[in-house]
């Protein structure tokens, strides 16, 4: 019962998605600016989420070092940003108008970025993100061999390892 109606729901995103990027389309006739615009309007949703999460992490960075507590706002919005990303990966995958359509650099939105620009961007990006919250971190709770050295480069390279196969349509939202 549970997985027919969470992939109904999938469904309703999905189609959701790509009704709007349709709509964007039919305003800006770039199917590479209608990702974008879609992408958007799905973040300004998903913001009360998104700042709720930021004002948990805030909380819990002042005080005494604590074990970490999962908060059930926590929990739901990464549970909901991954539905989110997995929604959007099923809307881009075979979005039969992506293959057709370039934008910029990109030849087809429905392949992967022959330059690699926007996967290394994204593991910049993510890299720079990372040093940013390890230079934050408390010293007390973290061990100082791991962070500085080791966990700044693992998940930019297993988001590169990633990225750099999936459709550009997909990479586009990501990187919005």
């Amino acid at each position: 019962m549970f997985a027919s109606s969470a992939e109904d729901l999938m469904h309703f995103f999905v189609e959701g998605v790509q009704s709007l990027t349709v709509l964007f389309h039919s305003l800006v006739p770039n199917w590479g600016l209608a990702i974008i615009f879609a992408t958007l309007v799905v973040r300004i949703v998903l913001l009360p989420f998104q700042i709720n999460v930021l004002k948990q992490q805030r909380l819990a960075r002042g005080g005494p070092p604590r074990p970490p507590k999962l908060s059930w706002q926590t929990l739901t919005a990464t549970v909901l940003q991954a539905f989110v990303f997995y929604g959007m990966y099923r809307a881009y995958l075979n979005f039969a108008p992506l293959s057709n359509a370039s934008f910029g650099w990109l030849p087809t939105l429905a392949a992967a970025d022959p330059f690699l620009i926007l996967p290394i961007f994204i593991a910049l990006v993510s890299w720079l993100q990372i040093r940013r919250s390890v230079s934050e971190a408390n010293p007390v709770k973290t061990p100082s061999w791991i962070f500085p050295w080791i966990f700044p480069w693992i998940f930019p390279a297993i988001s590169f390892a990633v990225m750099f196969q999936i459709s550009s349509g997909l990479l586009l939202y990501y990187a919005t």
